[in-house]
């Protein structure tokens, strides 16, 4: 949690996605995601990732288990 606090980054949303995941406050959690350029964007969402897969526009979408792993790697 410390980390999250002490590097959190406000960014406005620049990007605009419509009718790209199943749900429109779906589409506005992908279009912060790009809008901050972000590398990923973690979520237990699994309609969202059925439906959008493993990457849109460059963010890659994982599982919060996923990326606990790929933290451990790169840790």
């Amino acid at each position: 949690m410390d980390l999250l606090q002490n590097e959190t980054i406000i960014t406005s949303i620049s990007v605009s996605v419509q009718r790209i995941a199943t749900h429109p406050e779906d589409d506005l959690t992908i279009a912060t995601a790009l809008s901050a350029k972000a590398d990923y964007l973690v979520t237990g969402d699994g309609p969202l990732l059925r439906k959008v897969g493993s990457s849109y526009q460059g963010v890659n979408l994982v599982a919060p288990s996923v990326f606990l792993e790929i933290l451990k790697k790169h840790g």
